[in-house]
């Protein structure tokens, strides 16, 4: 799976509670947000072995209002589950 991948293959059967346990993990300085320094660090600690361009265009996919960070609604947006 890529950062990029179509929304239908990022579908996922986590629960909300799952799903937020995955964002604390990634929002390292637990600030609420995950920016891309922390994003990159979560997708390769899944295995992902995605190169800093990869990195770069999936997190400007899942950051949809441009801000730099992901929030919570837009981290679970992008897994579907919005």
């Amino acid at each position: 799976m890529t950062a990029s991948a179509p929304k239908s293959r990022r579908r996922t059967t986590k629960s909300n509670g799952e799903m937020r346990s995955d964002f604390d993990f990634c929002d390292r300085n637990h600030d609420g947000r995950i920016d891309r320094r922390e994003f990159g660090a979560f997708m390769a600690g899944l295995g992902a072995g995605l190169t800093a361009e990869e990195v770069a265009i999936g997190f400007g996919e899942i950051d949809t209002d441009g801000d730099g960070r992901v929030n919570w609604r837009e981290f679970l947006a992008w897994w579907g589950d919005d």
